[in-house]
């Protein structure tokens, strides 16, 4: 794979985590519902496995391929910006469910 496919498939994934997480929470938020809520911890589990693996690959990537590596680490910083996304998500989800 090329490393330009990889910042791609990177960014597209941050992007796309954060879609699927806000739709969840919005879910949770108007029905209430405590499936809503198991199905999206088991999806927060399985994207933070996907988005780790992904990360790792963009670091190894950057220690290697030293030329490009202003773009692998923008591609990191926008993917490590979802976790205080997911923190932010998971307090609102506690004030609201208690």
């Amino acid at each position: 794979m090329k490393e330009q496919q990889l910042t791609k498939i990177g960014i597209w994934t941050a992007a796309i985590s954060f879609a699927i997480g806000t739709l969840f929470l919005t879910t949770f938020l108007l029905t209430n519902e405590m499936q809503v809520a198991i199905i999206a911890l088991y999806y927060v589990i399985t994207a933070a496995i996907v988005n780790l693996l992904l990360l790792s690959s963009i670091s190894g990537i950057t220690l290697w391929r030293k030329y490009q590596w202003r773009n692998y680490i923008k591609t990191a910083s926008i993917m490590l910006a979802n976790i205080p996304v997911v923190v932010g998500y998971f307090a609102i989800f506690m004030r609201v469910s208690y």
